[in-house]
């Protein structure tokens, strides 16, 4: 499967509602570098109990070997310390390309498996693990994709820059410059603190623990509610099902708030829920039917539209607040916001057509079968 990634509302603070759930109808503080998202609630961690059976389960399973193939029957433990294993080797694997700042490949790969990687410590800690721990490593790496995302996001901005400027007459090219100079400093600025992040003996001490959760960390199980521990969910088919439904339903739960008028955060947090939604089932892909292919794609165009949506929003944010933000900012600066705000307004009338299907009976039915099919051994 593949594993790629990829409206005006005024400033306002991120609120969430009592259950925890965003408030569907408040826009989030803009920041100069692009939106943030609703503020993580933080999960209940129960108090460690007596029962631990999945420490003995998974004794000697340990993590899967180069030639296994994830199923139903694989111990959620072997799972998740080979997913975490095999997300850190990505972000070794990019960091030097994303130190020299050269190729923007490098930042983003690293970017996308810092993400997948905590997103799915989240689902990790929803399962088999220690919830605290799954957490604590979790809001290590905000810090990290944090920064690889500021670098990320500058990088897109002058992607779309070079792209539109291209089609333009060469006498035409020149007002852009100011935009491409400021992109330019700000991405020199969010690389070098990325670098220096990258050296901060915090970041190293967070690659140990990582690797240390992926080898050696044991796995608490609250069975006290079980006629008998030796019942405890332990295998990926004990999990993956309610795992995939709740995120969908983490995405049915924005159809009271989608329409034509759709606040840009709103957007941004639907957006973050179809990755969530996304990155579980790539967690539990080998165990999924083949066909389970189809409804990813359909969840990776939805995630880019919104992807693309919210660039522009921000894009033009920043230039308001720097480029534009004089008494008579060049015609050419002016006539890409509008470009860029003619495109925006166009994808989100294509994102309700898509909305539609995604949230709609045939892709729940789909879903729901998807899921009944998971692999048993």
């Amino acid at each position: 499967m593949n594993k790629s990634n990829g409206a005006k509302n005024g400033p306002g603070k991120s609120v969430v509602t009592s259950n925890g759930g965003p408030d569907l109808k408040t826009p989030a503080l803009l920041e100069s570098n692009g939106i943030t998202t609703a503020a993580e609630q933080p999960l209940n961690n129960e108090p460690e109990k007596a029962v631990k059976s999945l420490d003995t389960q998974s004794q000697g399973q340990g993590k899967l070997n180069d030639k296994d193939k994830l199923s139903g029957a694989t111990s959620m433990v072997a799972a998740g310390q080979d997913y975490v294993a095999a997300q850190l080797n990505k972000m070794r694997e990019a960091e030097p390309t994303a130190r020299e700042g050269k190729d923007r490949e490098g930042v983003h790969d690293m970017r996308v498996a810092s993400r997948r990687l905590r997103e799915n410590l989240r689902l990790l800690g929803e399962t088999a693990f220690d919830r605290a721990k799954t957490d604590a490593l979790r809001q290590q790496l905000k810090r990290l994709t944090r920064t690889l995302g500021e670098a990320r996001d500058t990088d897109v901005f002058l992607e779309h820059l070079d792209t539109y400027d291209a089609q333009l007459p060469v006498n035409e090219r020149s007002g852009l410059e100011p935009f491409r100079k400021e992109l330019k400093k700000r991405y020199k600025r969010s690389h070098k603190a990325l670098r220096k992040l990258l050296d901060d003996p915090k970041t190293r001490k967070l690659y140990d623990q990582l690797d240390k959760f992926a080898s050696t960390d044991k796995v608490i199980a609250d069975c006290t509610d079980l006629d008998s521990a030796a019942v405890a969910p332990s295998l990926v088919r004990h999990f993956a099902g309610s795992a995939i439904w709740r995120r969908y339903e983490g995405v049915l739960a924005y159809d009271t708030a989608i329409d034509a008028e759709t606040s840009q955060e709103t957007l941004h947090q639907l957006r973050m829920a179809f990755k969530r939604l996304r990155y579980t089932i790539e967690f539990f892909e080998d165990a999924l039917p083949p066909t389970i292919q189809a409804l990813h794609r359909q969840l990776v165009e939805a995630q880019d539209d919104l992807g693309a949506i919210h660039d522009d929003y921000a894009a033009n944010l920043y230039m308001a607040q720097s480029v534009l933000n004089t008494k008579k900012p060049d015609d050419a600066l002016l006539k890409y916001r509008d470009s860029r705000e003619t495109d925006s307004r166009k994808m989100r009338e294509d994102f309700l057509q898509r909305w539609k299907s995604l949230s709609g009976p045939k892709f729940k039915k789909q879903l729901a079968t998807e899921i009944a099919n998971l692999t048993s051994d």
